[in-house]
């Protein structure tokens, strides 16, 4: 696997959209932005509590979603979720 995950084009695919959609307001559109530039490193970031409560923010839905999917669901998603990183890697020339 890529020790850089931000060099992954699904990372930055994602960065870049959240960037583009998300307000000057919005930590994580803000944090999305500061990840693209390079500027800071990502721990950096996330120790700021506006950046980190912005991410855990977004981050609840999905969260919450998950906890409510059964357990044969949930498996599906992992099945899926890792056939797409296998299939990532094997086009981005990963060596893992």
């Amino acid at each position: 696997m890529n020790d850089n995950v931000f060099d992954d084009p699904v990372v930055k695919a994602l960065l870049k959209h959240l960037a583009e959609e998300r307000s000057r307001n919005d930590a994580l559109g803000e944090l999305s932005r500061e990840l693209l530039t390079g500027r800071a490193r990502p721990m950096d970031l996330l120790r700021s509590g506006w950046y980190g409560e912005g991410l855990a923010a977004a981050a609840m839905p999905g969260q919450t979603e998950l906890t409510r999917m059964a357990p044969d669901q949930q498996a599906e998603l992992l099945d899926v979720a890792t056939r797409l990183r296998g299939a990532g890697d094997a086009i981005g020339g990963d060596e893992s």
